[in-house]
């Protein structure tokens, strides 16, 4: 490699050969998974994945997102984004995963999108933020979405200040509330261990406090300083770094001097919190009733009156 690109990468790509994408112009392509379980051999539903957005205008202190991302942010071409909702349907593929960083941060265009979401008749997943989610989750849940996450990371206000979430304890207890009303929703949550100012009963009591709210799975990570993060130069200057070896860095080791906790008990700490969040019948079972008999149901309801 002779060059690196930061950011989103149409134009400055293009750049190199010569031409220019700017970022109205930039036309969404054709995309499709799959969610399967048995490490892929059996497969549930065909889901097209999509972005109508580049970047996030959060600047949380432990995101790579940020670092990464350029700082540059725009949504993408709406007319692009109804062309392939319209070629997903001729293909019959019913559901959409939602991967902006923070879908909602632009209400207007999130209200255009979601609309044609539900012109096209989509069941649809997004990551938002929980304050974004409150207040769009009736209208949002009227036109098809069915699965959500969200960043929780902690549920100490201490904490989330600490780490620039901008959250408040208070919006994710009412997120957990008021989305498990809805019954039919298949939350998933990403929640962090390891915050400087937690010891091993602090931690072990917030994650308790989490199990309560009873989401449907939980993403575990141990803080983790990514490079070029203000996570990483404020962990080097204030406790340091002794762990540079980057095939760590996968959320699932401590890579710098926590003032109360080992890397050894950081570990096991993380095998227990899943044991406590994560109960893989109940997950099961959700995604069955929550994501697939639906989709059963109405294939057969098609089939009856056709």
């Amino acid at each position: 490699m002779d060059r690196t690109v930061l950011g989103p990468g149409e134009n400055a790509v293009a750049e190199i050969f010569g031409h220019k994408v700017p970022d109205d112009q930039i036309q969404h392509p054709l995309s499709i998974g799959n969610l399967s379980i048995n490490q892929g051999k059996i497969k549930l539903l065909n889901v097209a994945i999509l972005y109508t957005r580049h970047g996030c205008p959060f600047n949380c202190s432990f995101c790579q997102a940020a670092a990464f991302g350029g700082g540059h942010t725009f949504n993408i071409n709406e007319e692009s984004i109804e062309d392939v909702l319209r070629r997903l349907r001729t293909m019959g593929i019913k559901y959409i995963a939602l991967y902006d960083e923070t879908f909602g941060i632009d209400p207007v265009s999130s209200d255009r999108i979601t609309l044609l979401f539900a012109k096209y008749r989509f069941r649809w997943f997004a990551m938002s933020r929980a304050s974004i989610l409150l207040h769009n989750l009736d209208t949002w849940c009227e036109r098809g979405m069915i699965s959500n996450c969200i960043g929780v990371e902690v549920v100490s206000q201490q904490a989330l200040d600490t780490i620039n979430k901008k959250q408040k304890v208070e919006e994710i207890t009412e997120f957990a509330r008021k989305t498990k009303e809805k019954g039919r929703i298949y939350r998933m949550i990403n929640y962090i261990i390891g915050h400087e100012n937690m010891d091993e009963a602090d931690t072990l009591r917030d994650v308790r406090r989490l199990a309560e709210m009873d989401f449907e799975v939980i993403a575990i990570s141990i803080l983790t300083p990514f490079p070029n993060t203000p996570l990483w130069d404020y962990t080097e200057s204030t406790y340091g770094i002794f762990d540079h070896d980057y095939r760590h860095y996968n959320t699932e080791h401590l890579v710098w001097n926590h003032p109360y906790i080992t890397p050894e008990r950081m570990r096991s700490l993380h095998r227990e919190a899943h044991q406590i969040l994560n109960k893989p019948l109940n997950m099961a079972g959700r995604i069955f009733s929550r994501l697939i008999l639906p989709q059963r149901q109405s294939t057969r309801l098609a089939l009856d009156m056709g």
